[in-house]
């Protein structure tokens, strides 16, 4: 693959000023700024892992006494 050197950078500049105009590049320059900026928020979105969730076991009774307990809680407020 060849190398890009300073003079085809220069040309490659060049290039986008007489195609797009010298009072477009600033625009050009925010958009793809904004793009950048978004891709690398949604890539380090993406990486974090959500936490699991800590379930807290109950005994058979213990579930009962919780369900009567949101059964009370539910007609009081009736």
């Amino acid at each position: 693959m060849p190398k890009i050197g300073p003079i085809e950078i220069l040309i490659i500049v060049l290039l986008i000023v007489v195609v797009f105009g010298a009072s477009r590049i600033p625009k050009i320059g925010e958009s793809l700024g904004k793009a950048l900026h978004n891709i690398r928020k949604k890539n380090d979105f993406e990486e974090e892992t959500p936490k699991p969730k800590v379930v807290k076991k109950l005994e058979d009774g213990a579930v009962s006494a919780k369900i009567n307990e949101k059964i009370a809680e539910t007609k009081k407020e009736s």
